[in-house]
Order: structure tokens, then sequence, then C-alpha cells
């Protein structure tokens, strides 16, 4: 996300970016988005009196997912962390149900796919008449990091 800056793809993925002010689209807040998401399935099995089994870890546990991104439905994108290189860790998304699918291949991988339309979530909708490739939108916000905003094409080093 820094050669993107905060923004979404196509009016329907929102990409979480570290170091902007708003709390929705901050890579920190996703992590919060996702606990609580966590913590309202569980308070929902208390009520019914059964036992919520969280699907899978969150970051910083060993192997715990970390959330880049969210869709305007509310399912989230992740980072499926793992020792060593970050640019090995392949993506998996979770649905509001908890639905989760995984796609073998890094963060670009699937961007470069989803912006160009060659592979979809299963639970994600197909929007008719949007012509790949998808268009990024960003967003007009403090950017907190180094570097100068080049818009539209996100930040980028000072020379």
């Amino acid at each position: 996300m820094y050669w993107f800056g905060p923004g979404h793809f196509g009016d329907f993925l929102y990409a979480y970016t570290p170091g902007v002010e708003l709390e929705n689209i901050d890579l920190a807040g996703g992590l919060r988005l996702a606990r609580d998401a966590f913590e309202h399935h569980r308070e929902l099995d208390e009520q019914l009196q059964s036992k919520y089994e969280q699907p899978y870890p969150l970051f910083p546990e060993q192997g715990g997912w970390l959330p880049w991104a969210h869709t305007i439905d509310g399912d989230l994108m992740f980072w499926v962390t793992s020792p060593g290189d970050p640019n090995n860790w392949t993506i998996a998304a979770a649905s509001r149900e908890d639905d989760i699918e995984h796609f073998n291949g890094g963060f670009l991988d699937y961007l470069y796919s989803y912006i160009w339309g060659s592979k979809d979530i299963e639970f994600f909708p197909h929007e008719e008449g949007l012509e790949a490739p998808l268009r990024f939108y960003p967003f007009d916000v403090t950017w907190t990091g180094e570097g100068e905003r080049l818009d539209p094409y996100g930040y980028f080093e000072n020379p």
C-alpha cells in the first residue's frame, strides 16, 4: 500500500494503510476490526449458550492472520503470516459468516488477479458492468508516513 496510499478498489475492496488518520482504513484499525468481529461472534454464541470457536488465529499469534483490507459487505482479507520473509505470506478471506477461502499466492499476486478480474473469492459478489482493470480510488486523508503523495499513484520517496 506504500505505492497506492489509502483508498479502495472498484468501490468494494478497502485496503488498510499504516500511518493514516482514518481508523477504518488504518492497518492497526483493521486488526481491531477483526478482534471486534470475533468478540461479537463470541457474545452471540454466549446468548445462544454455545461455544464460539475462533476459526483462525490473529496476529501477533504464531501463524496469526493479519488483516489488510475489508469489503463494503464486511468481509475481511488477511495475510496468513508465517516465519521468514513476509513476501511469502499467502492470502485468505473470511466472510461475515466466517466462510473462509485461501488464495495460494502473495499479496501482489492476489491484488493483480483481483484488479484484472481473474480470481474471485466465492462469497464476493460478482459486480455486473465493472471493466478490468478495476480503478483505485484514493482517499484524501492526512498521511503520517514518509514521502510525498503523487496523485493518483500513491506515495513515493523524495528524490
